[in-house]
């Protein structure tokens, strides 16, 4: 997995989770089709959170298992995997 993509999607988790990324940066750091896969799913799960702000205000069960994910992503893209 190229590193500097990989590091490019930690920051972009680090700032979803911190609320500091919109709908149109996620977009526009989409990963290219020869990307592997490990790169798009977490993108997808970064697209999900935060197109779901508005689920996980109203859900805390929600809103704990999204973030337990997302972080789960992290760390997985941080092993390598």
């Amino acid at each position: 997995m190229n590193s500097a993509s990989r590091d490019r999607l930690v920051k972009l988790i680090d700032r979803a989770l911190a609320g500091e990324v919109s709908l149109e940066e996620v977009m526009n750091l989409c990963p290219s089709e020869s990307d592997p896969e490990p790169l798009g799913l977490a993108w997808h799960a970064v697209m999900h959170f935060v197109t779901d702000e508005d689920i996980r205000s109203r859900d805390s069960a929600y809103d704990a298992w999204s973030h337990a994910e997302l972080q789960r992503f992290r760390r997985k893209l941080l092993e390598g995997d």
